[in-house]
């Protein structure tokens, strides 16, 4: 996996750009990269933005974390079975690497947490300082009480409007389990917002 980190997906020469998001996964699948470089061209911002908006998945590894998700993509393109669009399937990957990084970085982010509010509060007066904490606390209320799955959920559906039938495919999930996920969480999020503007 560490080699793979170099490949500078960019500066490889995609496929016909008019090649299908399946066609290219299918070029992946044979090993040309070209399939790959298309794919990361296509797909990198939406893939960057759905990264960055989970809870777990920390700034400034976003591009890191997306780089990634396209090495598993190319290693496992054989495995697509077509039931959800590429892009859906894509962060189907991106949401199971987060799980599994959230489990070994919880601790460091803690840490950085704390660094960054210390150096805030040394430079902001008493009630400026009071209400940040406040609001980081609805915040950190809010997104601590979603499970790794309501997070998915929530940031594929609500945020990146995949339908929800699409998006329980790519997650192997039933769609009555996903959307009972997607209204625990709205539910979690609107207690969360509630409490502080009350």
């Amino acid at each position: 996996m560490k080699d793979a980190k170099v490949i500078p997906f960019r500066a490889l020469e995609p496929a016909s750009p008019g090649l299908t998001d399946a066609a290219l996964l299918a070029a992946c699948a044979a090993g040309d990269p070209g399939g790959l470089a298309g794919l990361y061209d296509r797909h990198v911002d939406a893939l960057v933005r759905f990264l960055s908006r989970m809870a777990h998945v920390d700034g400034q590894d976003v591009e890191d974390f997306a780089h990634d998700v396209f090495v598993e993509a190319f290693r496992h393109a054989g495995r697509f079975r077509h039931r959800s669009s590429v892009r859906t399937w894509l962060f189907a990957i991106a949401a199971n690497l987060a799980k599994d990084r959230a489990r070994t970085s919880r601790k460091r982010r803690e840490l950085e947490e704390t660094i960054r509010n210390d150096t805030a509060r040394s430079h902001r007066g008493p009630e400026a300082q009071a209400a940040n904490r406040q609001a980081m606390e609805r915040l950190r209320e809010g997104l601590t009480r979603l499970s790794h799955d309501q997070r998915v959920v929530f940031v594929m559906c609500d945020l990146e409007e995949i339908p929800g039938i699409e998006a329980a495919r790519a997650l192997a999930m039933p769609s009555g389990t996903l959307y009972r996920l997607l209204f625990e969480a709205r539910r979690v999020l609107r207690v969360a917002i509630e409490r502080g503007t009350g």
